[in-house]
């Protein structure tokens, strides 16, 4: 299956790189994509995480590169107010975002970048 794509100057367009982690769990069947800074993009397949082949771990202004593009425009200026630990009170104090899969490009609840 391939994800859809937009111009990446219009609010909302995924970006090359967001839209090859969301086809790998579209392909692979998994449930969550999970982007964490300092490691390897990495999916959640029947409960287990499985870092990406052949991916390097990632910095976090590598995760904003590829899916801040991807937000609605009030979640990019959710972003731009308060930075990745703003998005969710109750996930702050963690060095860890996990994103359900469904949700990866769209939203910010649960930390999603």
């Amino acid at each position: 299956m391939t994800i859809e794509t937009r111009d990446e100057s219009i609010p909302g367009a995924i970006t090359p790189r967001l839209r090859g982690w969301l086809e790998s769990v579209v392909e692979r069947g998994a449930s969550d994509l999970l982007l964490v800074a300092d490691a390897r993009p990495s999916l959640k397949i029947n409960g287990a995480v499985t870092p990406l082949d052949g991916a390097a771990p990632l910095a976090s202004d590598d995760i904003a590169a590829a899916v801040v593009p991807a937000l609605p425009p009030h979640a990019r200026r959710l972003f731009a107010e308060r930075g990745i630990d703003g998005t969710s009170s109750a996930m702050a104090s963690s060095s860890r975002s996990k994103a359900p899969a469904s949700d990866a490009a769209a939203s910010t609840h649960g930390r999603t970048l």
